[in-house]
C-alpha cells in the first residue's frame, strides 16, 4: 500500500509514501521524516501497486485515476 499525499483543491500529488503516522500536533509524519500540518493536505490510501512512472508533482489523482499535471514543467 501507498499513501498518496495531495493538495486538496488542485488533487496534485505532492509525496507518495509508504508509511505514514500522527504526530504530536495533530499532522503526520510521512516515511521520509517530512512533517505535514494538519488539515492542509488529503490523504488517499492507494491499494494498488503504482502504475510506471508516477511521482509527485508531475501527476494529479482525481476521482480514482492518474492524469498528467496540466502545470508541471520539467525540470
Amino acid at each position: 500500500m501507498k499513501y498518496l499525499i495531495l493538495d486538496p483543491e488542485t488533487k496534485r500529488i505532492i509525496f507518495i509514501s509508504d508509511t505514514i503516522r500522527d504526530n504530536e500536533i495533530g499532522g503526520t509524519i510521512l516515511d521520509s521524516g517530512i512533517n505535514i500540518a494538519p488539515g492542509i493536505t488529503q490523504i488517499i490510501e492507494y491499494q494498488d501497486e503504482l502504475p510506471e512512472g508516477i511521482v509527485p508533482e508531475k501527476y494529479l489523482y482525481k476521482d480514482g485515476t492518474f492524469e498528467i499535471n496540466p502545470l508541471y514543467v520539467e525540470p
